[in-house]
């Protein structure tokens, strides 16, 4: 399954969770697309997005409530509240999701699953998208287990024509690598987040816990975290003007592509 957003699919809608595009019926097919068909995978679906990726709970006007389908009076977490929600109910073993500033890391915590977001320049975002919030989203998928996702990767990674991005091809496939044991790592972990809020104690005994876990494989952990050469409210500002321009250019693209005018009602 595909999530609404982005990724096109010719001949079926690409709504991304708006109002405002409601009703648009895509071209094209995405690269990602070509590539998970020539893959063989079957697509038979696309799963819920907040609207146009900006929130991090899965909550539209065009579509409602997405539920955690482990509890229903949870969220699923966003901007992937869709594709995670089709996995952790056992729908399918993996789902097809993007991440800008969490959209899929935070909806694979909500639901018990894993959740990659690979490096920028691995996947391609083409044709239609190319330099997508200054290379901060990328694509791939929310999945039941590391393998899964791995052998996923194999067949989604690679330059397309116009991609704004090359990366360094990996060495090996990646499902080979998951196969091959680590040896001993050096992991650094913090409970203290950059904004200084205060975190739920919940949290951090889930941090704990992993870090427990981590020291009985065998690898040294320790407490470290980097430093932002600018403070906090500087840097935090400075992702604001990249989302606002990118949410303020995806609302633009909407509306030229259903031809509906941008306004208060959308």
């Amino acid at each position: 399954m595909l999530k609404d957003i982005s990724q096109t699919e010719k001949g079926r809608p690409c709504e991304s969770g708006s109002l405002l595009g409601k009703g648009f019926i895509a071209h094209e097919d995405s690269f990602l697309t070509k590539r998970y068909r020539r893959a063989g995978l079957i697509l038979f679906g696309r799963t819920a997005s907040a609207e146009m990726g900006f929130s991090m709970t899965t909550e539209t006007s065009l579509h409602g409530v997405t539920r955690n389908p482990w509890n229903i009076e949870r969220i699923t977490g966003g901007s992937s509240g869709g594709p995670a929600a089709a996995v952790a109910s056992g729908i399918l073993p993996m789902a097809h999701g993007s991440d800008a500033g969490g959209s899929i890391r935070v909806p694979a915590a909500c639901c018990g699953l894993f959740g990659l977001k690979p490096s920028r320049g691995r996947i391609s975002n083409g044709p239609a998208m190319g330099d997508v919030l200054m290379g901060f989203a990328t694509e791939h998928a929310l999945t039941i287990s590391v393998r899964d996702s791995a052998a996923l990767l194999d067949i989604s990674h690679g330059y397309e024509p116009g991609d704004p991005y090359i990366i360094q091809r990996p060495e090996k496939p990646y499902l080979e690598e998951v196969k091959t044991p680590t040896g001993k790592l050096r992991i650094a972990f913090s409970p203290k987040p950059l904004s200084g809020v205060t975190v739920d104690q919940e949290v951090i005994q889930a941090l704990e816990k992993g870090v427990k876990l981590c020291q009985e494989l065998g690898h040294e952990v320790i407490e470290a975290a980097p430093e932002l050469p600018v403070g906090y409210d500087t840097f935090n500002d400075a992702c604001l003007v990249v989302y606002t321009a990118g949410f303020a250019g995806f609302a633009q693209f909407l509306s030229e592509s259903t031809g509906r005018k941008l306004s208060e009602e959308f």
